[in-house]
């Protein structure tokens, strides 16, 4: 439950500034989605179905792609879009060599932010991904060994 708070929480404020943004809607768009399917994959496990570990870890993947995806949207931006300083330099060109450097300067640190959110997702998504799609088997066998009547008392407290 704590990844759909999560998602929730960042998926909520994307979604209002998407009033005034395509890509900031998109991205909203997509965190929600995803943390409503986690949602759906965290109630299919309290009941022990076998999908949920499934659902869950491609979930994961979806998640990785909308990170990705806005961490090259992010790189794209910063590179091509307008920079702040040279919107000052074009004001006064006199500042030119005191600004030109702290433009460099942002891209480069936009660069190693998204850049560190693309790696970060790959990462984290992959790890979490990984291990859904390993429990799989456990869930499996631990409807094997344990008795119906406990399944269903587990299930009933949920």
């Amino acid at each position: 439950m704590f990844n759909v708070w999560s998602l929730w929480i960042f998926a909520i404020p994307a979604l209002l500034m998407g009033l005034f943004s395509l890509p900031s809607f998109l991205i909203g768009a997509g965190l929600g989605i995803c943390a409503w399917n986690e949602h759906r994959g965290v109630k299919l496990l309290k009941q022990f179905d076998l999908r949920a570990p499934r659902v869950l870890g491609f979930n994961q993947i979806a998640l990785a792609a909308v990170l990705i995806l806005y961490g090259c949207w992010g790189i794209w931006h910063a590179l091509s879009g307008p920079n702040y300083y040279d919107e000052q330099i074009n004001a006064m060109p006199q500042l030119a060599s005191t600004l030109e450097p702290m433009g460099e300067l942002y891209q480069l640190i936009s660069f190693l932010i998204y850049g560190g959110v693309i790696v970060g997702s790959i990462f984290f998504q992959g790890i979490n991904a990984w291990y859904y799609f390993t429990r799989a088997m456990h869930l499996r066998e631990y409807l094997r060994q344990t008795p119906p009547w406990v399944i269903q008392m587990q299930q009933a407290a949920v």
